[in-house]
């Protein structure tokens, strides 16, 4: 965590500071979700407000297991997984919403509301991502449009990197965005998608990037 801390610091001084990649080696069931969740609480959200940590899963049990981890510490979040193709779904969960959502809906022109009822289906991760930030605003969610916490799938994650790249002045823009790849190497060798996909979250990886996984071997290795 200091070590990422040290690096933040240092590219707020100089965009140009060569990129951060860190390997977490760390056993099965030794807390790396709990890490992630508190390098979020103690160090993005106290010394680096506008930065978002994009926590890519391998599998759908780990992001329902991450969404825990963030709701049990009060965690501004929101899910992203992929559905058909190359539509994706990004949600606000209920924890996140305002308690006075209903009486801030009745105040809503007809327009407003069926744009809002459009936000809920799914399209482009950058379509996604600009509706679910509008909704926020509106809704008056926690956070107001924008979460601390991003936890997606794998194919998610390469999307999102990518189409980062082509909002440079978003809230969601490749400096603001840090990843915390869960597990990386999981299936790599078993199936050649996970692999491609794999590959390309790395090729967009942001500048500051962890590497979580119980059987990684050493960047020498890699």
């Amino acid at each position: 965590m200091e070590l990422v801390g040290t690096h933040l610091a240092d590219l707020e001084k100089n965009s140009n500071t060569l990129p951060l990649h860190v390997i977490l080696a760390t056993p099965t069931g030794s807390g790396k979700t709990f890490t992630a969740v508190m390098m979020h609480l103690h160090l993005l959200k106290e010394r680096h407000p506008e930065a978002i940590l994009l926590y890519s899963v391998p599998t759908k049990q780990v992001l329902k297991r991450v969404g825990q981890e963030c709701e049990a510490h009060n965690v501004i979040y929101w899910t992203a997984a992929r559905g058909d193709g190359e539509l994706f779904q990004v949600r606000r969960p209920y924890s996140i919403r305002n308690s006075s959502r209903k009486k801030i809906q009745s105040r809503m022109t007809a327009d407003e509301a069926k744009a809002l009822n459009k936000s809920a289906g799914s399209g482009s991760i950058e379509e996604q991502m600009f509706k679910i930030h509008e909704t926020g605003i509106k809704m008056m969610d926690a956070g107001l449009g924008k979460p601390g916490v991003i936890v997606a799938d794998v194919y998610t994650t390469a999307a999102l990197l990518k189409a980062s790249y082509s909002n440079q002045t978003s809230f969601w823009s490749p400096d603001k965005l840090i990843l915390y790849f869960d597990e990386p190497n999981m299936g790599i060798n078993l199936d050649p998608a996970v692999s491609v996909v794999v590959h390309r979250i790395m090729r967009h990886a942001p500048k500051t990037a962890v590497l979580a996984s119980a059987t990684m071997p050493s960047w020498d290795s890699l």
